[in-house]
């Protein structure tokens, strides 16, 4: 199999770039920067130094491809405040589809996110849960997401492109938490010996990066996934903050007090839904409570 992992040298771009390689696939990567891939050497690795902006390198990167990946993201996570960075993403999706399409390119999987859901209004979240990003935050990085997975939904529905969208959650790997900054203030509050105020039973749940590659797999030249929207999350990993809180002032050996509140607004209080595509694509996380609180 011939792949193309687009943002292949980001968090989760560099492992699955590695998974697909030592599985014997060939790898093309196009991104911005070489990052965690700077010292990859491998005959059956290419790197493309570029954006999804330009129409002409996606085709060019593209041809002979069986599999896209488009992990790739204009800005950074939580902090998409720009117009220019929207219409990058935007813009570069278009470009990665409209490629696919014509060189007939056997499946693009998108990885968008959970935040698309935006405040919940039941639980536990599943992919029929409406998508209202805006109401999340001042920032368009879920907008960007929905936008994104709604021009693939086109794709799919009026051209037929075979298009897999994951949702994913917040993702952990053995050294950290990736982009949760209510776990960043929780432990410098901890270190500060602030109070700490949480949520009664408000919390999330995580997913290892590897779990994620593992679901990425699993869903490459499929049939099972494609034109589906999958939920990726560990439900087994899910903590309260007040847990967050609890074990971060133990471990720091903090003075913080930790106080309860209660709220008037349906907080996530279980885990967002993963049932489809542990269902449908076999998809079986394996990391545990005690993994995501010590990464």
């Amino acid at each position: 199999m011939k792949a193309l992992v687009v943002g292949g040298s980001g968090f989760i771009g560099h492992r699955l770039v590695r998974r697909l390689l030592s599985d014997g696939h060939n790898v093309k990567v196009l991104d911005v920067k070489y990052g965690r891939l700077r010292r990859l050497v491998s005959p059956n690795f290419e790197f493309f130094l570029g954006s999804i902006a330009d129409q002409q390198i996606v085709r060019r990167v593209m041809k002979g491809v069986d599999v896209v990946y488009h992990l790739a993201l204009a800005g950074s996570v939580g902090s998409i405040k720009s117009p220019d960075d929207f219409d990058i993403n935007i813009r570069g999706t278009w470009n990665l589809l409209a490629s696919a399409k014509s060189l007939k390119v056997r499946q693009l999987i998108f990885t968008s996110s959970t935040a698309v859901y935006g405040v919940c209004q039941y639980l536990p979240v599943d992919e029929e849960h409406p998508c209202n990003p805006e109401e999340s935050r001042l920032d368009l990085y879920p907008l960007v997401k929905l936008t994104t997975e709604k021009i693939c939904r086109m794709f799919y529905l009026h051209a037929g492109a075979p298009v897999t969208v994951f949702r994913l959650t917040y993702v952990f790997c053995d050294e950290s938490i990736y982009n949760v900054p209510w776990v960043d203030r929780i432990i410098e509050k901890a270190k500060n010996n602030e109070t700490i105020e949480v949520v009664e039973g408000e919390g999330f749940a995580s997913v290892h990066v590897d779990e994620v590659v593992d679901a990425l797999m699993l869903a490459t030249l499929n049939e099972k996934g494609v034109g589906q929207v999958f939920n990726v999350v560990n439900p087994e990993t899910f903590v309260t903050y007040y847990e967050i809180a609890r074990h971060h002032t133990q471990r720091l050996n903090s003075k913080s007090q930790i106080d309860i509140v209660k709220s008037s607004r349906l907080v996530q209080s279980t885990p967002t839904s993963s049932e489809k595509i542990q269902k449908i694509l076999g998809w079986k996380p394996w990391k545990s409570k005690e993994d995501a609180l010590n990464p």
